[in-house]
């Protein structure tokens, strides 16, 4: 609601008294002072065959814990705007070197490189089905949810 603030673990979503096609803005800030503007589109019925929270859509991956902050996260998602081709064009001059044809691909390429590569190349890509994984596991594991995901990602 405009103007309310509301800090703690134990705040319900009802407590918001949020409203159809209002946004609200959630600050997450442990450290890095991240900003979500967050908008309630519908208030649908209860499912009684479904487990909730659920995600129904959203927008971009969601930045690393570790990337150091808005502008750090802005700065090497632009930087990587250009690099990729810069790494497309050295894989291909890798690939295309006959000398490299019987070598494997960790022994002739940057293999963290390209790891980095497609994380940022997939950045603007939204998996709610992920996100309703971790939902899930929260909802029926409480606390224990982070040790389920690791045993069913195993």
């Amino acid at each position: 609601t405009s103007g309310s603030s509301y800090i703690g673990k134990n705040i319900k979503i009802c407590d918001l008294k949020l409203e159809v096609n209002k946004k609200f803005l959630y600050k997450y800030d442990f450290m890095a002072r991240w900003n979500f503007d967050i908008t309630l589109e519908k208030i649908l019925p209860i499912d009684e065959d479904k487990t909730y929270p659920v995600c129904i859509s959203g927008k971009g991956a969601s930045p690393d814990e570790e990337c150091g902050g808005v502008n750090c996260f802005q700065k090497q998602k632009n930087d990587w705007k250009y690099d990729k081709y810069e790494l497309l064009y050295e894989l291909s001059t890798v690939f295309a070197d006959k000398k490299n044809a019987s070598k494997r691909i960790c022994d002739v390429v940057d293999i963290e490189r390209i790891e980095q590569a497609q994380y940022w190349i997939n950045i603007d890509k939204y998996e709610y089905k992920d996100i309703n994984k971790h939902l899930n596991l929260y909802t029926k594991n409480g606390r224990n949810w982070r040790k389920t995901l690791t045993e069913i990602d195993s």
